[in-house]
């Protein structure tokens, strides 16, 4: 009987091995990057309903709407605060806010990109995040 000897075959499933590893794990950084992203999305969204919500109430309680978001941690008169602190983004920016009396106001995140698209005018656009009334 013959016995052959196994040449190089070790290497080969060694290299293979190791490109299945390394494939595996860009598809993962992939796809766990598209799950962070949508959280951050998710969060955003929330965060700005939530802002719009304590706007409403500011509108309601003084009269007016807030010149900042920052004006929500104060006290005025009677009233407030309505939030401790003005969060950040989760991409790491600051929320948009802008008010008008005659057509209600808008808080947005700027999104991934960081450019803001939105407006008071034009409502949410592009990959911003937010809230209008």
């Amino acid at each position: 009987m013959k016995r052959y000897k196994a040449k190089g075959v070790i290497l080969i499933q060694a290299v293979a091995a190791v490109l299945m590893i390394v494939i595996l794990s860009a598809v993962t950084i992939v796809a766990g990057r598209t799950y962070i992203n949508a959280g951050k999305r998710s969060t955003a969204a929330a965060d700005t309903a939530a802002l719009g919500g304590y706007i409403s109430q500011y509108h309601m309680e003084i009269g007016s709407y807030p010149g900042t978001l920052s004006d929500l941690t104060k006290a005025k008169g009677q009233y407030g605060p309505w939030i401790r602190a003005v969060p950040m983004d989760p991409f790491g920016n600051s929320y948009q806010y802008s008010s008008n009396e005659k057509k209600g106001f808008i808080v947005f995140s700027v999104g991934q990109d960081g450019r803001a698209a939105s407006s008071i005018d034009n409502g949410i656009c592009g990959d911003d995040i937010g809230y209008s009334e």
